[in-house]
């Protein structure tokens, strides 16, 4: 990396942490962040959001020291696995409340799927190998509708980014 890339990089990634730091508390105030809080918007920070895909900030009083870590790009990790991962969790819901809708006289059924019931079983879908929250949506919205669904809409949620996409009827 050249020298004045690498500069305007260290810069960025200051700024970054300096601000997450001033906004750590609405930062994470809907997210545990005894692992840590994923930090993946770099809008204001170009160069940054050239050559890293996310960061991963411990609290400011953890006992996690701080470090960068670079997430593997393939091989071992799968966010495919991740998706199958979804699917099972999906099913078993499929299962689960098949009848609710009857025995509870409800007029609609909805559904949402907490995409880290899937990403927990493998690498997390921002890390670089091209497979977004809106790919995953729409992969899941194509066997939806072969498959069809007892639910009159389905939603995945993304907690930490706290992003919710809908899968079902399609958008």
């Amino acid at each position: 990396m050249h020298s004045g890339i690498a500069k305007v990089l260290g810069n960025e990634l200051r700024e970054c942490i300096e601000a997450a730091d001033k906004d750590w508390e609405s930062l994470t105030a809907r997210w545990p962040v005894y692992q840590g809080y994923p930090l993946s918007d770099f809008a204001r920070y170009p160069t940054l959001a050239k050559y890293v895909s996310a960061l991963d900030l411990s609290p400011p009083q953890s006992d996690i020291p701080f470090h960068i870590s670079f997430l593997p790009q393939g091989d071992a990790y799968s966010t495919r696995s991740g998706f199958q991962a979804l699917l099972r969790v999906l099913g078993k819901k499929e299962s689960m409340y098949g009848d609710l809708r009857q025995k509870q006289s409800l007029a609609k059924l909805h559904l949402v799927l907490y995409w880290w019931q899937g990403a927990l079983h493998n690498a997390p879908y921002d890390n670089g190998m091209g497979y977004s929250l809106n790919e995953i949506a729409a992969d899941l919205q194509t066997l939806v509708e072969i498959g069809g669904t007892n639910f009159d809409v389905v939603f995945i949620f993304d907690v930490p980014r706290e992003k919710l996409v809908q899968v079902w009827p399609a958008a």
